[in-house]
């Protein structure tokens, strides 16, 4: 994103998220990449509860001083042992 105010977003969510506090029921919302800055990638999240009280948030990485005027590639690995982004 090269615009002031632009927010890039790749992301994976659960239809249903927050029906149920069980993310196992109900799922998460899984940020592979968010860009609210020129230049700085926001922390990859992963949401349960829905986004009321009941939300919790882990906070797991994200990138500072990204090259905007290169082509970056941004991917998640869902297995079995986890997220690896």
């Amino acid at each position: 994103q090269q615009k002031y105010g632009w927010w890039s977003a790749f992301w994976i969510q659960s239809p249903i998220i927050g029906a149920t506090l069980d993310p196992a029921e109900s799922g998460t919302e899984v940020d592979i990449m968010e860009c609210f800055n020129e230049s700085e990638i926001a922390a990859h999240n992963a949401f349960t509860g829905g986004y009321g009280l009941d939300m919790k948030h882990k906070c797991v990485g994200g990138v500072k001083d990204i090259d905007k005027t290169e082509f970056h590639r941004f991917g998640l690995l869902w297995d079995e042992s986890g997220y690896t982004y």
